[in-house]
């Protein structure tokens, strides 16, 4: 298959922040020959408090490198733009004004030419990432929504108004879950079910032995892997590991609440967030995985990114009820909160080599590379609409 016009990526997470979505597909594009320009986040909110770290290395990076771009891998480059953190109309104005023609500069000089036949892959409705998108011109530009954003408690209300106006200009719009697919469909018919996916022949493996920070903690051990916010049933959590005092409940990601009430329990450990290639080594000496979501009208419409992760390494995977996971009931143990406990247990006595089969099989037809074989088709299938509509 020929290859695609080169992508600018404006992303709603930095580079360097907890691999998922983003940095997956990006980075699959780029190793199939597609230049790939990521331009971190431009910002959707005012800051707080909690997002001064963020900035502090933004502004680092910027230093560091003067406005240049920061090359990852052969065709994969990494932008760190600056602007006004704030989404005033002041803030929207000066970023427009100075910011924005710096950021265009660069995309030129990243291209080697003006801006033309660029894709643009937006991951968030923010203002400013919708007037770059705008200035580029692009032959296509996707939106790339990680949930249904009106189901989020803490997506602030003007967020939704600029992602109406997105839902108008874009060409394509990507869904992860039926149930945001089914949302957007509803507004943009050019919408398309492109669930994540898995780096498989990473996580298929465990390679090396146990890491050092997890030797010392026994077993069985039920783990949860992933950011540790809002959305997670830790009550849940909390009764099983009283309950079950021979078990070790590992939680590995960064931690966006406060787990002060949960960590002082004996048998449950934070080992805080790990690189992306350090997860298999974790991973593959747990036990059981957990996906103990809340279940709402949220995670009623998200597909866990973790999912084929943990189903990769073959081990048994249990999970609450949300939408996402009636459809796996074939390789996934779905439980309600009174049985979740029970589930777990079963779920590690009952295993077999033909359970960890199944799952390793079902991970490695959900990975990456099949998500990217589906999109270069969808890609390829508009961009020669539109060449048919010019002529």
């Amino acid at each position: 298959m020929t290859g695609l016009p080169p992508i600018v990526c404006i992303s709603d997470v930095d580079w360097d922040y907890q691999w998922q979505r983003n940095q997956a597909l990006m980075s699959s594009f780029a190793s199939r020959g597609t230049p790939v320009l990521f331009i971190e986040n431009l910002g959707g909110r005012s800051p707080g408090i909690k997002d001064m770290n963020r900035i502090a290395k933004r502004a680092l990076n910027v230093t560091k490198q003067i406005f240049r771009n920061r090359k990852v891998a052969g065709n994969l480059t990494i932008l760190s733009p600056v602007v006004l953190p704030f989404q005033t109309r002041w803030a929207r104005g000066i970023n427009s004004i100075f910011f924005k023609p710096i950021l265009l500069r660069h995309i030129r000089k990243w291209l080697g030419y003006a801006p033309s036949d660029l894709i643009v892959w937006t991951f968030s409705p923010s203002p400013s990432g919708i007037e770059l998108a705008r200035s580029l011109k692009p032959v296509l530009w996707i939106y790339d929504p990680p949930f249904v954003l009106k189901t989020h408690s803490h997506v602030p209300a003007e967020l939704l108004e600029y992602e109406q106006e997105l839902l108008s200009d874009v060409d394509i719009v990507l869904a992860a879950a039926k149930a945001t697919y089914c949302y957007y469909k509803d507004i943009n018919p050019n919408t398309f079910l492109i669930p994540h996916g898995v780096d498989f022949d990473l996580f298929s493996s465990s390679l090396g032995p146990e890491p050092a920070d997890l030797v010392k903690h026994g077993k069985p051990r039920l783990c949860f892997f992933g950011t540790l916010g809002w959305w997670l049933d830790y009550d849940l959590l909390k009764r099983f590991a009283l309950e079950h005092p021979r078990w070790t409940v590992i939680l590995i990601g960064p931690a966006k609440v406060d787990l002060s009430n949960l960590i002082i329990i004996p048998n449950v450990v934070l080992l805080g967030a790990k690189r992306h290639n350090e997860l298999p080594r974790y991973l593959h000496a747990m036990d059981v995985f957990c996906i103990p979501y809340k279940v709402d009208r949220f995670t009623d419409g998200v597909l866990p990114a973790k999912t084929y992760e943990a189903l990769a390494t073959g081990k048994p995977v249990v999970c609450t009820p949300i939408a996402e996971m009636r459809s796996l009931q074939n390789v996934v143990l779905v439980a309600e909160r009174d049985e979740f406990s029970i589930a777990v247990k079963t779920a590690l006595k009952n295993d077999s080599e033909a359970f960890r089969s199944r799952r390793v099989e079902v991970a490695y037809q959900n990975s990456w590379g099949s998500r990217v074989d589906s999109l270069y088709t969808l890609i390829h299938h508009h961009l020669e609409l539109r060449m048919n509509v010019g002529n």
